[in-house]
């Protein structure tokens, strides 16, 4: 007997729906009900899918009509309280939005009973293919010095606070926690408008945020995220220290081209990867084969020439995370817990939006200091 197709009910605007179409049929997901926050957008949103409309959400996750929720905009209800359910929830926004606030499924060891289900944020990048692969050379690679990281999308492929919230997760992944955040923001131009500020939490930003952040030791990292940059692109470049030569001759886990060199410039894309060594000799890369068809024209006049040769449509690499996220969730085998520190992401993230207010450099200090007095 063939095994039964997944399901999944979603919450989303109506501008979101031929993504959640696209998603599902990427990841080969049944969409079993959908609903929206917004107010009479339920039967727009169900009509639009083709499927029934989820007017509670907080019922349809006691009495589970599918295997999964895809959360696209964040319902008004505490997940921390939730009790356990069967379905698995996943959510391009971050649950919580602040550091402030508790964490579904993170219960203290000392407490009894079952877990609370927990929500899964997705994607995340260190979880993506490329940083997956990438992963086994890393600790070859050497102490990161330096960190640069642009993540962009369009709205109804994420607010700014997801893009804020993924980015701290992968900085303090791989960095750790800056000693401060200096960062700036930049709202949504509109006619007539005066320029806002963001609030305290993740919740409903959009717009564009720099950043830059120092660590020890002198290292640093820059950020440049929006939802309003076009189509989903992430590009993390990573600069070691001074290249040194570490004697690897005998460890069986780096292969042998690897065992003296480490340092350089690594490069991770959407698609793949391309690791160059200080000298600027490749020593790997995983990236599609570019055929000539796929080769971007170098002017717009070549572009317009009657010998150019139509360029293939871009590849959509947002449905592609989110569907690979969903495609591993669903087969719950090796997909990670939510961020080993949900909190320290939340709490960078909230120091940005800080320094966007006051204008100065902040310190993560500050909001664990209101996290403590809590």
């Amino acid at each position: 007997m063939p095994a039964r197709p997944s399901s999944m009910i979603a919450w989303l605007e109506p501008t979101q729906a031929e993504f959640l179409r696209a998603i599902a049929l990427a990841a080969d997901v049944a969409i079993a009900g959908a609903g929206s926050p917004s107010r009479g957008q339920t039967t727009t949103v169900a009509g639009m899918l083709n499927c029934p409309p989820i007017d509670d959400l907080r019922q349809a996750l006691v009495e589970p009509r599918a295997d999964l929720l895809l959360i696209f905009t964040l319902p008004d209800f505490d997940f921390a309280a939730l009790a356990p359910t069967s379905i698995k929830i996943a959510t391009l926004e971050p649950i919580p939005d602040s550091a402030l606030a508790p964490v579904a499924g993170d219960w203290s060891p000392a407490s009894t009973g079952p877990k609370a289900t927990h929500v899964h944020f997705i994607p995340l990048l260190r979880n993506t293919p490329p940083f997956r692969a990438a992963s086994e050379f890393l600790p070859s690679f050497g102490q990161i010095a330096a960190l640069s990281y642009e993540s962009l999308c369009l709205p109804e492929e994420g607010s700014l606070g997801s893009r804020l919230f993924a980015a701290m997760d992968l900085i303090h992944h791989l960095i750790g926690e800056p000693d401060t955040i200096d960062a700036a923001y930049i709202p949504i131009a509109t006619p007539g408008s005066a320029g806002s500020l963001p609030g305290e939490t993740l919740r409903g930003l959009s717009g564009t945020i720099t950043a830059n952040l120092r660590f020890p030791n002198q290292r640093s990292a820059t950020l440049m995220l929006s939802n309003q940059g076009s189509r989903w692109s992430n590009t993390t470049t990573l600069l070691a220290g001074a290249p040194h030569t570490h004697d690897h001759q005998h460890d069986p886990d780096v292969p042998p081209p690897l065992r003296h060199v480490r340092g350089g410039r690594l490069r991770l894309f959407d698609d793949g990867f391309e690791w160059l060594a200080a000298d600027g000799s490749k020593l790997d890369e995983m990236r599609p084969k570019r055929t000539r068809a796929g080769s971007p024209p170098r002017s717009r006049a070549a572009a317009n020439s009657p010998t150019s040769i139509a360029l293939p449509a871009p590849a959509n690499h947002a449905i592609n995370a989110i569907s690979d996220s969903l495609r591993r969730l669903l087969a719950d085998t090796l997909f990670p817990e939510p961020p080993s520190d949900i909190t320290t992401a939340l709490a960078l993230g909230q120091t940005a939006l800080l320094s966007c207010r006051t204008g100065q450099p902040e310190s993560p200090a500050t909001i664990r200091r209101m996290i403590g007095a809590s």
